[in-house]
């Protein structure tokens, strides 16, 4: 369903997703946080696991469990921003007032600098941080997957249950 945010007709009051959007904001927040805890802490487990017996099956299943949980930390994160979108149109924030800085002479490095920085800030706000911060969480769930399998691993060292399940 599209929102036209200039048009007044009904007005976003009226729409139930913008009411209880601070409420989705805060909940989808505090969801993000606990699952990315909890990946963190299925890694330090795997990690500790993988130090005392190398050879387990629990520091692959710790951390395929971690990367799952980042996946959906992900997908959190994304809902906040929507929600926090619709907050925000809601709830404008007036702008702010920026005072012009006098121009002084700067070094060709400086301009540079200034130059790059402000090409690389209007890269990040075209791609969009959250887009990049999806993809680095999606990176680092498939680093932790790829980093934790081991086909390598002799059948014997699966164990009972290993040859079982083969």
């Amino acid at each position: 369903m599209r929102v036209d945010l200039d048009a007044e007709e009904g007005g976003l009051e009226s729409l139930s997703r913008f009411q209880s959007a601070s409420a989705q904001a805060r909940q989808l927040f505090q969801l993000g946080v606990v699952l990315a805890a909890l990946a963190l802490m299925a890694w330090a487990v795997a990690f500790f696991i993988s130090l005392f017996s190398s050879e387990s099956l629990w520091p692959v299943l710790l951390n395929n469990n971690a990367a799952a949980l980042l996946v959906l930390a992900a997908g959190a994160q994304s809902a906040f921003w929507v929600a926090s979108w619709r907050n925000s149109a809601l709830h404008p924030v007036p702008p702010e007032a920026i005072e012009a800085q006098p121009d002084e002479e700067l070094s060709a490095y400086e301009r540079f600098c200034q130059g790059l920085s402000r090409e690389s800030y209007r890269l990040i706000v075209n791609i969009g941080a959250p887009a990049l911060w999806l993809a680095g969480l999606g990176g680092l769930a498939w680093w932790s997957v790829q980093h934790t399998w081991n086909l390598g691993l002799p059948g014997v060292a699966l164990g009972t249950w290993g040859s079982i399940a083969a």
